[in-house]
């Protein structure tokens, strides 16, 4: 590496950034080194927490390609829980959704009187929920991506995991085939999905999967989205953090995104924003925590998602600079 003659004091500083800045970079390989060969056995209660009603929320814009397979795979697994309603929220489409969706729930074994389609004036999935929330009651909530397949036995999972009374949120996990050709995706949500599935196990993890997720409304009254940020699944597992409960990610409650030709990188930029500015704004919690390892939970986070990109981009900087 070049020598400045000049100004070697200048020179010792950076090198001695540059070896700060690696070891914050080095953190998360250590840490997913930590969650990988950590012993992580996953138990279920083995209840069912089927008392009391329960909701499915399916957020739908211009979704006229998926709304019809989505709806007919939801009502074959809850069509006999006559306790289970589901309601599509058609989020300002400009497509054929709204209607698509009427037919196929009229031409399905679910009775009225267990769906509704609720139609907002802005798009928006935090709103849709939002709007879905203010006008309906119910025990528990599950909402799920209409561009998703939720493999089969997903209901009992999510009921058994929720019987917890630690556990306020949990989520499930997408699954990627090894043979499924985006091999550098498959291997980063490898990684991450070990990385949540060691707090979850521990403690409890504050990112989840939107896709395929379910809260209970006795842990989280009057929830309320923000609609400013993107996240609304780390805003849900932050408020039950918030609130002394765990927020858990479950490692057989799959799911499979059909959307094989979406944009991932814009996809995870916008992602990356709203955690940022989800984990930002709750720092409180970091230094008074509300439940035991939620210190732990946030720690972990602001070095993964907040110090690691950015002490990653001044190391490169740096270098650059000292070249």
């Amino acid at each position: 590496m070049y020598k400045s003659e000049l100004n070697p004091q200048a020179d010792i500083m950076i090198q001695e950034i540059q070896m700060f800045l690696l070891i914050l970079s080095l953190f998360p390989v250590f840490h997913w080194i930590r969650c990988k060969v950590a012993s992580n056995h996953w138990q279920e209660s083995g209840n069912k927490t089927s008392e009391g009603e329960i909701t499915i929320l399916l957020p739908m814009r211009n979704e006229q390609f998926h709304a019809e397979r989505k709806i007919t795979e939801t009502v074959e697994e809850i069509k006999s829980s006559a306790n289970i309603r589901l309601i599509i929220i058609d989020s300002f489409s400009s497509d054929k959704t709204a209607e698509i969706s009427r037919k196929a729930l009229n031409n399905s074994d679910l009775d009225n009187n267990r769906w509704e389609i609720i139609s907002t004036e802005k798009p928006g999935k935090s709103h849709a929920i939002n709007v879905a929330l203010s006008t309906t009651k119910s025990d528990i909530y599950i909402m799920m991506d209409a561009d998703t397949r939720a493999l089969e036995g997903w209901l009992g999972k999510m009921m058994s995991n929720l019987s917890n009374p630690e556990v306020a949120v949990i989520s499930g996990i997408e699954q990627i085939g090894k043979n499924s050709g985006d091999k550098t995706r498959f291997r980063y949500r490898a990684a991450a999905d070990s990385i949540r599935l060691w707090e979850s196990f521990n403690y409890s993890t504050i990112i989840l999967e939107g896709a395929l997720m379910a809260w209970k409304s006795a842990s989280l009254p009057n929830l309320r989205i923000k609609e400013s940020s993107n996240a609304d699944d780390a805003q849900i597992a932050i408020e039950a953090i918030r609130r002394g409960f765990r927020s858990v990610t479950v490692p057989d409650l799959n799911f499979i995104d059909m959307n094989q030709g979406t944009d991932w990188t814009s996809r995870s930029i916008r992602r990356s924003q709203g955690l940022s500015r989800a984990i930002m704004s709750n720092l409180d919690l970091f230094f008074s925590p509300s439940s035991k390892g939620a210190r732990k939970t946030f720690f972990h986070s602001l070095l993964l998602y907040i110090v690691f990109p950015w002490a990653f981009l001044f190391l490169l900087l740096t270098s650059i600079i000292e070249i």
